[in-house]
């Protein structure tokens, strides 16, 4: 049994209803005549069951095996004859198709739907009820998926279907008259379809899928028997399959890899996030446009490198899977810095998913994997020209993409229901995906030389405004880890930075008092060369300061650690060298945000001051020889602390 083909472009419809007649005995055995489900015009024009030669259909009979009746002549036909050799029967008014090996208990019907068929074979499974004579009209009892292909290549050996539900085995018909009571018996454990010898060039076959709800993948497979053709692998998510009909899927063209680079620049640019999507809480922006990139200004510029950095460059695919991202002309790509009320915000962690200059790229159906040398593979889903909906939206949010678009889920965001809907929320805070349209160049092009520039090594590093000093800080995470006071401390080659707080049971309990302390800093004059006014270092909402107090012995070690004058004090500042000289002498350096690499150890210990924060770093002592506390605490913080870090945040 075989539909005639037509060639499939719009999206799943149902289509097919049903019939069939059976005609008068012949001179030698017993003749029926079925005829097929005739086309419902209303839904397919053109789609249609029909008999194929070879058919067979059994009969049932009233205390005895079914009677196999096989079509005469050559099929497609609407109208078939099928004959038996048997003399005699005794039906019970019930047949079945495909008969080969249909059985039955009372009225019950089992239909056997086997896991591999050959291109075009693949019956759907239909019950003839009779009409009180040899007449017997047959219905699906089973729904059904019509696939199609275009510009298959010679390569291609078989078609994979993958179903999340039973689609093979033994099927029973518990109730002729409901075809959606059919379930499969203990033996239907099978999840997979395949068709073997489909052919290069167009590709239509129909296959049965028991009614209900499907989550299925397919997919065409190479000679070697596990290459995915690219470009033939489709999944489809809650695919409604309803029993006498079939689904119609839009056809697949398959593109064969051009012999050429395939070259791409960027259409448009959207990000899509926010903070519950349920609530109308997030947002769809695109960033390319000059009105858009005005109103959302907030992703910084700086040295031209906003998201707008991207609308010249080029990504060229080459067939050897070589990846190219030419930064255009401006030798610049997206930095992904964004601003929010004096801060940058680095976001490289959401946005930076395009290799900055080469990778491999991998196509798998609508998938395609970017792998830089030594990162991380990426893969982006291809989404062809349509409206497509963003999940779990309320009410729903659409996309509308006019060529070819990547989509990269954005991964690592946290809701901010404080100030849920706002840009921050979008675009800093739970970003959710970002969409690249595409517009494909002609085949034969080639980047200008002038854009056949890379931008590979830039690094965001947030820049340390003086005009920013002036106001309130407070201390860094206050009574909460990651802790803004540090000791590098140690004896030996190996000092190590370790935080008092961490470690507040070797100090009086005063040690909390100096976590929640405020620093507020006033300037009088400022030249190119220095800056000098005045900083009031209070105790914060506790009221009260450390005692610098070691626990074990009861030494005071405010020579160390009492560094910042209590209370209001002059400074001045040396541009230059970036170092603060405080009213009680004591000189501190000033650390910009950046990650600061100390060499007094062999192992090279790190401090990290984030984006829009500053620390003031005070020299201790010089490194001394190994003690006999070495690696302990009484070592770092009495015998050798090195460097004293206090981190400041804005409140």
């Amino acid at each position: 049994m075989k539909k005639t083909a037509i060639i499939i472009a719009t999206a799943f419809i149902a289509c097919v209803g049903c019939n069939k007649e059976i005609d008068t005995p012949v001179s030698e055995g017993i003749t029926i005549t079925a005829v097929a489900p005739p086309v419902n015009k209303t839904a397919v024009d053109g789609l249609q069951v029909q008999w194929t030669t070879g058919d067979k259909v059994a009969l049932f009979q009233t205390g005895g095996s079914p009677e196999l009746f096989t079509l005469q002549g050559e099929g497609p036909v609407t109208t078939g004859t099928f004959t038996s050799s048997a003399t005699s029967l005794s039906p019970n008014g019930l047949a079945a198709y495909p008969g080969t090996s249909a059985a039955n208990s009372g009225k019950q019907i089992d239909v056997e739907i086997p896991a591999e068929f050959a291109y075009g074979t693949a019956p759907i499974p239909m019950v003839g009820v009779s009409t009180g004579g040899t007449t017997f009209n047959f219905s699906l009892t089973t729904g059904a998926i019509r696939v199609s292909y275009t510009g298959v290549p010679e390569d291609a050996s078989k078609f994979i279907l993958t179903s999340d539900k039973n689609v093979s085995g033994t099927l029973r018909i518990a109730d002729y008259t409901a075809p959606t009571g059919a379930a499969f018996t203990g033996d239907g454990t099978g999840k997979t379809f395949t068709v073997t010898g489909v052919t290069s060039g167009n590709l239509e076959f129909t296959l049965p899928l028991v009614a209900g709800t499907h989550n299925i993948e397919i997919k065409l497979v190479a000679s070697d028997g596990t290459t995915v053709i690219p470009g033939s692998a489709k999944s489809i998510s809650s695919l409604e399959v309803v029993a006498g009909k079939i689904s119609k899927m839009k056809a697949i063209a398959v593109s064969s890899t051009p012999s050429g680079p395939q070259i791409y620049k960027i259409s448009k640019l959207w990000i899509w996030g926010g903070t519950g999507p349920e609530y109308n809480c997030s947002k769809l922006y695109e960033l390319l446009t000059d009105e858009q990139f005005a109103k959302y200004k907030n992703f910084d510029n700086t040295d031209n490198r906003g998201p707008r950095a991207l609308k010249d460059n080029y990504f060229q695919l080459d067939p050897d899977s070589t990846f190219t991202n030419w930064a255009g002309a401006d030798a610049r790509n997206w930095w992904y810095v964004y601003s929010q009320n004096g801060q940058l915000l680095d976001l490289s962690s959401f946005y930076e998913l395009i290799p900055r200059s080469t990778a491999t790229w991998a196509m798998d159906g609508d998938n395609l994997t970017l792998t830089p040398s030594g990162g991380s593979a990426v893969t982006a889903k291809i989404l062809p020209p349509g409206t497509y909906d963003l999940p779990n939206t309320s009410p729903l949010k659409q996309l509308t993409v006019s060529s070819m678009t990547l989509q990269f889920t954005i991964t690592g965001g946290t809701d901010y229901w404080d100030n849920a809907a706002s840009d921050l929320d979008v675009f800093a805070k739970h970003p959710r995906a970002m969409f690249l349209e595409l517009e494909q160049m002609p085949e034969g092009f080639d980047v200008p030389e002038a854009s056949k520039t890379t931008d590979a090594d830039f690094e965001f590093e947030p820049p340390f405004d003086i005009t920013s000093l002036p106001g309130a800080w407070n201390v860094y995470g206050g009574n909460k880890a990651p802790f803004g006071i540090w000791v590098l401390g140690g004896s030996g080659s190996d000092p190590a930075f370790v935080s008092p707080i961490e470690k507040s049971w070797d100090w009086s309990d005063s040690i909390w008092y100096e976590s929640d302390n405020g620093l507020t800093i006033s300037v009088s004059s400022m030249t190119e060369t220095a800056v000098t006014g005045t900083t009031n270092w209070w105790s914060g909402n506790d009221g009260k300061w450390w005692d610098y107090t070691w626990k074990k012995t009861g030494e005071d070690l405010s020579r160390f650690y009492n560094k910042i004058p209590k209370g209001q004090s002059n400074f001045t500042l040396d541009i230059a060298k970036m170092e603060v000289t405080l009213g009680n002498g004591n000189v501190a350096k000033i650390l910009k945000p950046g990650t600061y690499v100390y060499s007094q150890s062999y192992k090279n210990p790190t401090f990290t001051v984030p984006a829009a924060c500053f620390a003031l770093q005070f020299h201790i002592m010089d490194p001394i020889s190994a003690t006999s506390d070495q690696w302990s605490d009484v070592d770092r913080f009495v015998n050798a602390p090195l460097e004293y870090i206090i981190m400041f945040e804005k409140p």
